[in-house]
């Protein structure tokens, strides 16, 4: 599901086996912003290829991530299946939620 906000919007770009792309188009211009899970207990989200948020985690997966795209505070929450599939992800950005599934 795609939702817009008349200041900004956000669109799966990419879709695979625990990652995701997303291209966000903000006032200050379009990022694309990554989701990447299969990364043996690390997970990342990148804005335009920069690392944005991310750690390892040993027991299980990161359910939040707060990080910026261009100067706007943004959240991405992902929750996984036991059998490693993304079961939701919800992009925020300043407060908005514009993509989720």
């Amino acid at each position: 599901m795609v939702l817009s906000r008349t200041w900004s919007t956000a669109s799966l770009d990419e879709k695979g086996w625990l990652y995701r792309a997303i291209e966000v188009t903000t006032p200050e211009g379009t990022y694309r912003v990554t989701y990447n899970g299969r990364g043996l207990g690390h997970e990342s989200v990148t804005v335009n290829g920069e690392f944005a948020a991310g750690r390892v985690s040993a027991m299980w997966f990161i359910p939040e991530f707060s990080f910026s795209v261009g100067s706007i505070p943004a959240l991405l929450k992902v929750k996984v299946w036991p059998w490693f599939a993304i079961r939701s992800l919800e992009l925020i950005i300043d407060g908005q939620s514009l993509y989720s599934e």
